[in-house]
């Protein structure tokens, strides 16, 4: 039988689109069709901080100085109990902490520690330093005097600290205080210049900064 050249070309087109449709579902069903993963929002673990506590040494036995120094180079606040001015640190054996030796506190905290004179000599003699007579301690309470005049709302002299010159006819004490003023407090540094005898001092300079 003789086929026409029109329909061996109908034909072999059709074959054509027959094999190019199989193909194509071959290729489709072959096909690896990736399935989305959900995104996972990476949460931010919380990295372990640092220890904020820290162990307060035993400083007992030490003389004041040396227990202050100790204590401000862990990064303690350090405050003095004493029943007199502590003028010298140096001159003050730590009898009581608080908080306790090895206790645990929040680094930073303040250690108020118990400190007692090294010796038992007369304190008057002791501080009557100027030819004419005047002693450390009247110094500082004529100064004491002349700062709560110029803070009446609080004037605080810490009791440890700061510098004490004295010269043959007067006394220049250098100190930290914490004054208030309209309700607020602050620490800040004193100068002072006293002259005189105990029995008439004289308030040469008064400064605070």
């Amino acid at each position: 039988m003789r086929v026409s050249r029109p329909l061996v070309a109908i034909l072999l087109t059709s074959a054509l689109s027959v094999g190019a449709g199989s193909c194509s579902a071959i290729s489709t069903r072959g096909e690896e069709v990736s399935t989305p993963q959900p995104v996972q929002s990476a949460s931010a673990t919380p990295k372990p901080s640092a220890s904020s506590q820290t162990m307060v040494p035993d400083v007992l036995g030490m003389n004041a100085e040396q227990a202050a120094d100790t204590l401000d180079s862990m990064g303690f606040e350090v405050e003095l109990d004493a029943d007199r001015w502590v003028l010298v640190k140096s001159n003050w054996t730590v009898t009581e902490s608080n908080p306790e030796p090895d206790t645990m506190v929040d680094f930073g905290s303040t250690v108020t520690l118990t400190v007692e004179k090294l010796s038992d000599v007369d304190e008057e003699e002791t501080l009557r330093v100027t030819d004419e007579g005047l002693t450390q301690g009247m110094a500082m309470t004529v100064c004491t005097r002349a700062g709560k005049t110029q803070f009446p709302e609080g004037f605080d002299i810490k009791g440890f600290g700061g510098s004490i010159e004295v010269i043959p006819e007067s006394i220049y004490i250098d100190v930290e205080v914490e004054v208030s003023e309209v309700g607020v407090s602050r620490t800040t540094h004193m100068e002072c210049t006293v002259s005189g005898t105990d029995d008439k001092p004289r308030l040469e300079d008064f400064l605070v900064y």
